[in-house]
């Protein structure tokens, strides 16, 4: 996969990022504050106590030292320290924690938040070092010094083009060595089982996942296509196991997948849409009818942000793009009747999707769009 990259998987104009997600340089003394707390989390005894002993929240968390490891990815060099495995592990078992004393993990202003976050860009470093295509992506504004993006930021956005442009190896596990799994050079990052526990924290708390990514300004939402890269064949790796039926892990991840559709950049949407194609008869299977939403409120959120999606005007292209047509095996089933007062909205995005896309659709897929057309019908009724 390594040799597959392309070298242009960043725009020649990147958009405007808050500051929190520039690239700036870190001090020495904030560097091995960063390490410190690495290590904390990283112990095999780790939990909410290794952090608790600092600055705490008042429940056992400490929310700036986690916002000081997250500094580590600001800076080229010291981002090469988060492509420790044991980091993961470690977000794991402190998210576990987390989700046990405060009921979520998707709390904007929380640990669990920051901790979800920085277990995020662990595991793309640690990826895409081990595509060995790491060293590469940090030395890009090196060459280009017009990029003031963050690292990680670059790191994600060169994992999800690379996961599209070898999608095929992929799927057929010609790439599960990079997980650790079959044949590798290298020791697991997580086993299938742990990944799908993690997934299942995740969709426990489906309703703030999305409304924490939505309430984020565009430019400091999260890139999940390394995430999703792992549900997604974690779920193909248990697929192999004797007696086990993955049909509601499937359906769950597909739901996943297609609420981070509504809130992510078209620079991570790409990919999203060939894992969910994996999954969706899973999704389906589900029931065609079974409301999706958790309650109005999730309702309003998921019907807000495609809305939004569709007519903010940074993307203009999404309208001709196979995007939306995923996210409405979502959106008809998660309208609630005390969010009705969206639905003209909504039925305005569908109908000015159905004029622009089906043409290209057709065009570069060379398959009749049938299936399209049944999709934005069906979500007309």
């Amino acid at each position: 996969m390594a040799g597959t990259f392309s070298s242009h998987w960043w725009p020649e104009e990147e958009p405007i990022y808050e500051p929190d997600m520039l690239r700036s340089e870190v001090s020495l003394e904030q560097e091995l504050a960063g390490l410190c707390v690495l290590k904390a989390i990283s112990r095999p005894d780790s939990g909410m106590q290794p952090l608790g002993d600092l600055d705490s929240d008042g429940r056992g968390t400490n929310v700036s030292a986690l916002r000081v490891a997250l500094s580590l990815a600001q800076d080229p060099t010291t981002t090469l320290h988060l492509s420790e495995p044991r980091i993961i592990y470690g977000c794991i078992k402190l998210l576990k924690t987390i989700k046990s004393q405060r009921g979520t993990i998707f709390d904007e202003l929380g640990p669990g938040w920051l901790c979800f976050r920085l277990l995020v860009i662990a595991l793309d470093t640690c990826l895409l070092e081990r595509f060995d295509k790491l060293e590469e992506t940090l030395a890009l504004p090196n060459q280009r010094p017009n990029i003031r993006a963050a690292p990680h930021i670059l790191v994600s956005a060169h994992l999800a083009h690379g996961i599209y442009s070898r999608f095929d190896d992929i799927t057929a596990g010609r790439c599960d060595w990079v997980f650790g799994w079959s044949i590798s050079p290298y020791k697991p990052l997580l086993s299938a089982s742990e990944a799908l526990d993690l997934m299942n924290i995740i969709w426990e708390d489906r309703k703030l996942f999305l409304r924490v990514i939505y309430s984020c300004v565009a430019t400091s939402r999260p890139g999940l296509s390394g995430l999703m890269f792992l549900f997604l064949r974690s779920i193909a790796h248990m697929k192999l196991q004797p007696n086990t039926n993955m049909r509601i892990p499937g359906a769950r991840f597909c739901e996943l997948v297609i609420r981070y559709l509504l809130v992510a950049d078209k620079h991570q949407r790409v990919p999203m849409i060939l894992m969910c194609d994996t999954e969706t008869e899973a999704f389906i299977s589900i029931g065609t009818h079974i409301p999706r939403h958790v309650d109005p409120e999730d309702s309003r959120v998921i019907s807000t942000a495609f809305i939004r999606q569709l007519t903010a005007g940074d993307d203009p292209d999404i309208l001709r793009r196979r995007e939306p047509c995923t996210m409405l095996r979502l959106v008809p089933l998660a309208i609630d009747i005390k969010a009705q007062s969206l639905i003209p909205d909504v039925v305005g995005c569908i109908i000015e999707y159905g004029w622009f896309a089906l043409p290209t659709i057709h065009e570069q897929s060379n398959k009749e769009p049938w299936g399209v057309i049944a999709i934005i019908f069906e979500a007309l009724r």
